[in-house]
């Protein structure tokens, strides 16, 4: 039953339900709760996920005013074009199991070759042929152009036929922005730009090639000027947009990603047992630090007994967090490795979690409000965290009070404070308060203000 006295709301984003990564979950339970504040989202996504774990369960949690157009959308890849011309389902779901037997052939084939035949060094050089030619088509400026191309039309005719004055992007990726500049100028419709990452900073978050990086940048620009206001999920955003296209900073406004309120466990760690389950969650970096882990270590060989549990794509955690722990002295902590799961699940072990780890290292991702920090600020979690001195993730935990900061100098005396805070850890009543911020209905709050000011500008 559609409510006709809610104002529609066009979102367009190419991450939606049943997706289950992170880079959804933002928008997810913005749609799921924007109608409890006036707002009927209508949302414009793509019809197939190459690349992430799904959960069909999210679609149900919608309310039934929401509505979903799925354009089409092919990969730039001979995946994607295999499949545009009838070919068998090779998306991440489908093929996750069949890749993982292939990399231990792969891995065996390699060990086992002394010399490449000469048609060994012919597929070899196609190979990297063709990554780099797929690598380019990721990278102009990223891997939806082909989307956005194809939603335009179907955008301009769901503005006309809903009557929608206001819409809503996030990003990254970045092409949908070109389609979003485009309804913008045509149709002057309110935008509402919000961003998960600082889009045209850091390499992370740009394209490996010249004129990816020049299109990039062209689309933050227009962004940025065009936008009747921006948002993003971290402080720092403020000066880096602020520093690098000259964003006056009133224009933006920080709002975290917010915890499903549905989804909070009541359960709380278990005291009568001496293991300390210490649980890290999401996927481990290439540049994951080891200190964190000497100090895990460090704190299992003084009187407790220390289970570490990595969730999160195993066939990437695993052997990353393998190569790090064969490299550590004397290593006794027991290590286990779960695969993705539903957040319900994933609340209910951090809930019950003696603590979780942040660990990109004293100089990495200072910017970053990190999805699990979020759902470990949310759920009161103590933190042990290995993080830069000056950074978004230190500022958060601070306020939220549940933040240990390793100095990185001395693994057996920081074991040794660790332990004794984990004992003594208490929250205040503003620490409580603060974190409220981190639910999802604190962020679908403060979207739904900004979406009734930018609105009522854009009508006068």
């Amino acid at each position: 039953m559609k409510d006709n006295t809610l104002i529609p709301i066009l979102i367009i984003t190419p991450f939606f339900a049943p997706q289950s990564h992170a880079a959804m979950f933002r928008v997810h339970k913005l749609a799921k709760y924007l109608p409890k504040y006036g707002y009927r989202p209508i949302i414009l996504t793509t019809d197939i996920n190459y690349l992430y774990n799904s959960d069909d369960d999210l679609l149900k949690e919608l309310p039934d005013c929401v509505e979903i157009i799925r354009t089409h959308y092919m990969e730039p890849s001979l995946r994607g074009v295999r499949m545009q011309l009838g070919g068998r389902d090779r998306t991440f779901s489908a093929t996750k199991h069949e890749q993982e037997l292939n990399n231990t052939q792969v891995s065996r084939t390699l060990k086992l070759s002394k010399q490449p035949s000469r048609s060994g060094l012919i597929r070899t050089t196609l190979s990297s042929l063709y990554g780099s030619t797929v690598d380019y088509l990721y990278n102009i400026p990223d891997a939806y152009w082909t989307w956005a191309l194809a939603s335009f039309s179907t955008a301009k005719e769901l503005i006309k036929k809903y009557d929608i004055n206001i819409m809503y992007t996030t990003a990254n990726p970045y092409s949908h922005l070109t389609l979003a500049s485009k309804l913008k100028k045509d149709l002057d419709i309110a935008w509402l730009a919000d961003f998960r990452d600082p889009c045209g900073y850091g390499y992370k978050n740009t394209a490996s090639n010249y004129i990816g990086q020049l299109l990039q940048n062209k689309l933050i620009t227009n962004t940025l000027n065009q936008a009747d206001r921006i948002t993003g999920l971290s402080e720092a955003y403020r000066s880096i947009f602020s520093d690098i296209y000259n964003l006056p900073e009133e224009r933006y406004t920080f709002i975290p990603t917010g915890l499903d309120d549905e989804y909070l466990p009541m359960s709380t760690p278990d005291n009568s047992t001496k293991t300390k389950n210490i649980i890290f969650a999401g996927e481990v970096m290439p540049e994951q630090s080891s200190y964190i882990l000497e100090v895990i270590n460090e704190l299992h060989n003084l009187d407790g007994d220390v289970e570490l549990k990595f969730i999160g794509r195993a066939e990437i955690n695993k052997p990353i967090i393998e190569t790090i722990v064969s490299n550590i002295s004397n290593w006794n902590v027991r290590v286990t490795f779960e695969d993705h799961m539903p957040q319900k699940s994933l609340y209910k072990l951090i809930k019950t979690s003696t603590a979780c780890i942040l660990a990109p290292g004293k100089s990495r991702y200072w910017w970053t409000n990190f999805a699990k920090m979020v759902d470990y600020i949310a759920l009161g979690t103590p933190v042990i965290a290995y993080v830069p001195d000056s950074s978004e993730a230190r500022k958060e935990l601070s306020k939220a009070g549940n933040g240990f900061f390793l100095k990185g100098d001395d693994a057996k005396s920081e074991a040794k404070d660790i332990e004794e805070w984990l004992i003594d850890n208490s929250l205040t009543n503003e620490n409580l308060e603060y974190q409220k911020r981190y639910l999802a209905s604190s962020q679908v709050a403060s979207f739904a203000k900004i979406f009734d000011e930018i609105r009522i500008e854009n009508e006068k």
